[in-house]
């Protein structure tokens, strides 16, 4: 029973937990033993639910995005919306801002946004097989997570527009 209320209750413990914590020290200064003992839980039952929180948070943002992205004309606009939500943030999901800094977290988003791909790589690949386009998917994912991940590294030298270009330039669908 993962979603019934003790899970949702002992969730919303560590998200208020963290909120207090973030209002009062820099993100690199917050331990999971203090949140642990805000909140009181034990590290194991952390673990366990930010696991779940972060999933959370990607389906939330992936959900948002991807109804952003139905009105895309294009795989260059879907890929500077992913960049512009994941840098500017989301107002409706303050977590964001926190979990980008988590390589694991940086790994499912990659994975999630990658499956906007493999419909248009169906479409465009229709004569290989099953596997070839499984090959395909998982270079154009990874190597655009990778491309996004080292975008968000370098701050603010490099335009949105310009890494979104660059990246959805490398992609050749069709």
């Amino acid at each position: 029973m993962e979603n019934d209320a003790r899970n949702r209750y002992t969730r919303m413990r560590i998200r208020e937990a963290f909120w207090e914590k973030i209002k009062k020290k820099p993100i690199e200064k917050i331990t999971v033993k203090e949140i642990c003992e805000k909140a009181e839980i034990n590290r194991t039952t952390f673990y366990y639910h930010y696991e779940r929180i972060q999933e959370e948070t990607i389906a939330k943002f992936g959900k948002l995005v991807r109804n952003q992205a139905i009105h895309s004309r294009s795989i260059e606009e879907t890929i500077l919306l992913i960049l512009k939500t994941t840098k500017e943030g989301i107002p409706d999901l303050p977590e964001l801002e926190y979990m980008r800094e988590d390589e694991r977290f940086l790994k499912k988003l990659t994975e999630y946004f990658g499956k906007i791909f493999q419909e248009e790589i169906h479409r465009c690949y229709a004569d290989a097989s099953k596997e070839e386009q499984k090959i395909i998917y998982k270079f154009i994912a990874e190597g655009t997570g990778a491309a996004i991940r080292q975008w968000m590294a370098m701050g603010e030298n490099l335009p949105a527009e310009q890494a979104a270009k660059i990246i959805a330039g490398r992609i050749h669908l069709g």
